[in-house]
């Protein structure tokens, strides 16, 4: 569906129609939308490749306030990846050698993980650690960029934010912690704690009490968060801060870049 179309379910903030015409103005496609009920995460994009006519969005049913900053929140990926030049555009992929490079890292603490769990946890803490991996540095660049240059929406982005930082903290649970190998628990809460002290300025919240019962956590997200370079230099810098991340985490061998044209059959499905 259109932007107008979806505008029929919820009430489209000006700034996130503005914030989708410069996608299509920038990038020569257009954006359709998928409204869908039971996704497991909020938001997704499918950035098009050259044979795609056009972007699309998918969003999971929620409040008003969250699917408006959910859909300015992803076109800011697709004009981040679509302002870097063709040869410089790569996005992130796992292959045999990458996993057996990842199970090694952890066979250690997976030997303490039941048998018949192990597979699947191993694939969740890998999967979820990379997903960390690539999307918070520029999450905190994106989110910036909507503060600055859409004022008007900053309202609408906090209260949706605020469910973002709900969901982060969640990751500092008893409940998590005992079903998360240490190592995975560590990087995981590194990686948050950057993001979070990253959008502090558009929150205006300091969330580092929470982390006070992990030294170590904080020692980590402090590196990672140094790694953060004043000034938005775009698609480019953020491929060089993941490696850094990578770097700092132990985790390089984790995943590989790809061509960003170069993706399976499955993403034009």
């Amino acid at each position: 569906m259109k932007i107008e179309e979806l505008s029929k379910e919820y009430g489209i903030a000006p700034a996130v129609y503005d914030i989708v015409a410069l996608v299509s103005e920038s990038t020569g496609k257009e954006v359709d939308f998928e409204l869908i009920l039971n996704m497991s995460t909020d938001g997704s994009t499918r950035i098009a490749r050259e044979r795609m006519p056009r972007h699309i969005i998918q969003i999971k049913e929620n409040s008003t306030a969250r699917v408006n900053h959910i859909i300015a929140h992803e076109c800011g990926h697709i004009l981040r990846t679509m302002a870097a030049a063709p040869t410089e555009r790569v996005v992130p992929s796992s292959n045999p050698k990458t996993l057996t490079r990842a199970f090694d890292d952890l066979k250690d603490e997976l030997a303490a993980v039941p048998a018949q769990a192990r597979d699947d946890l191993f694939n969740l803490w890998v999967s979820g650690t990379i997903n960390q991996l690539v999307n918070l540095p520029v999450d905190v660049r994106i989110e910036s960029w909507l503060y600055e240059n859409y004022p008007e929406f900053r309202d609408t982005q906090k209260k949706s934010i605020e469910v973002d930082v709900k969901n982060c903290l969640s990751g500092l649970s008893d409940q998590v912690k005992d079903i998360t190998v240490e190592s995975v628990f560590k990087r995981s809460n590194a990686m948050v704690y950057a993001y979070l002290k990253g959008i502090s300025g558009v929150t205006g919240k300091d969330y580092g009490a929470e982390y006070e019962p992990y030294k170590d956590i904080i020692e980590i997200g402090e590196t990672l968060y140094a790694c953060f370079e004043p000034e938005d230099k775009g698609f480019k810098q953020d491929i060089a801060t993941i490696d850094r991340w990578a770097e700092i985490l132990d985790i390089k061998g984790w995943f590989t870049w790809i061509g960003f044209e170069d993706v399976p059959e499955s993403y034009y499905e």
